[in-house]
């Protein structure tokens, strides 16, 4: 399935510990679905709730360009909001910052 993004899921664990207390939009985790090719990789946290894990692929709903940052209904997971992501976001310095970001869209959709 190629690379697997758990190493940089962990890290955003760690800095979302650091900030959840800035503001009530930052207080829960969110899927995160990096989408590569025609497929999203689905990755959630595990029964701890301390680790993402990988959960699923499932096929792109639509095409989604590199580079997209956007926070939707995933249908194919009991519509749940999430964080959804191309690879390259890991490839900026601001890249936690970039998924938090889009954390705050899900808390947006869950409160308003």
């Amino acid at each position: 399935m190629g690379r697997v993004f758990i190493e940089e899921l962990q890290k955003l664990i760690s800095l979302h510990q650091q900030v959840a207390g800035l503001n009530p939009a930052l207080g829960k985790f969110y899927p995160v679905v990096i989408v590569k090719g025609d497929q999203f990789l689905i990755y959630d946290l595990d029964t701890t709730g301390e680790r993402y894990q990988f959960v699923k692929a499932i096929p792109a709903p639509m095409p989604v360009p590199e580079g997209a940052r956007a926070a939707f209904q995933l249908e194919d997971y009991g519509g749940r909001i999430a964080c959804v992501v191309t690879p390259d976001v890991f490839d900026a310095p601001e890249a936690y910052v970039t998924i938090l970001h889009e954390f705050v869209h899900c808390y947006q959709y869950e409160t308003c």
